[in-house]
């Protein structure tokens, strides 16, 4: 069985990758 905090910090980490790879691709 998942762990909560593990999924929490699993979309965490989701959301970081996707705002640092939007930030690259408007160069901020």
């Amino acid at each position: 069985m998942f762990n909560h905090s593990a999924i929490l910090i699993l979309e965490i980490i989701t959301v970081v990758i996707i705002e640092s790879q939007r930030g690259w691709r408007f160069g901020n």
